[in-house]
Parts: structure tokens; sequence; C-alpha cells
């Protein structure tokens, strides 16, 4: 199954992750985030990402994990949040965003309401 990406009509790039990752579907999502905050920089607008991680069920695949986050540390944004009830998936992203991203502009949440909230303020 394919992962859903869209602008939102706040303008957030939307990604809604499905439950079973392969390094090619996540190569194809950071394929179209890269053309849809073209899209946004083209309209001067800023660059949101909000990432729904709440179906992830194989956080313990390694290759996936060094795709998924090595893609992302090359990802260019304004503000990145990403949500899952799972505390051991936000402790991941946690934990690889502390030690090698550094990005204070990349946040992880227990909900989408909250992660929503930061990424508009």
């Amino acid at each position: 199954m394919e992962n859903k990406i869209s602008i939102n009509e706040k303008g957030i790039i939307e990604v809604n992750m499905t439950e079973d990752q392969d390094e090619a579907a996540v190569i194809e999502t950071t394929r179209l985030f890269v053309e849809l905050s073209k899209q946004l920089k083209a309209e001067n607008k800023p660059v949101l990402l909000l990432v729904d991680l709440s179906k992830i069920t194989n956080i313990f695949s390694t290759n996936l994990r060094k795709t998924g986050f090595g893609l992302l540390k090359d990802l260019e944004f304004d503000k990145a949040a990403m949500y899952s009830q799972t505390a051991l998936v936000r402790y991941l992203i946690d934990l690889f965003n502390n030690n090698i991203m550094k990005q204070a502009n990349l946040k992880v949440f227990e909900s989408r309401e909250s992660a929503e909230e930061w990424l508009v303020s």
C-alpha cells in the first residue's frame, strides 16, 4: 500500500504513512515531498511537513530506518512535525533528531492536533 501525500487546506504537506513500509515506498514519498515543496517555494509559501506515523509497524527494520532517516536529514523544510501514539516511535525519532540531525525545526508529538498546532504557530 502506498503512502498518501498531499498539500492540505492549511498549506501543509501531509504524509500518511501506511503500516507496510519498504525502501521503495519511502524513496517515492520523499520524491513526492520534494515536488510539493518546490511548488510551495515557487508560491513563496513556507514548507511545513506533517507526518502521521501512527500506522508504522516495522520500526525495527534497520534498513528501513537507515533509508528513512537518511532521506529525512536531507529534506528542506521550514518546520516538520511527526506524530504517533506509540512511545517507541516517538523515542526513536527524537533520538535520531537530537543526536544526528539536531534540528530545532523538527518535533515529534503524540497527537495530530498538537503537531499541527506547533506547525502553524
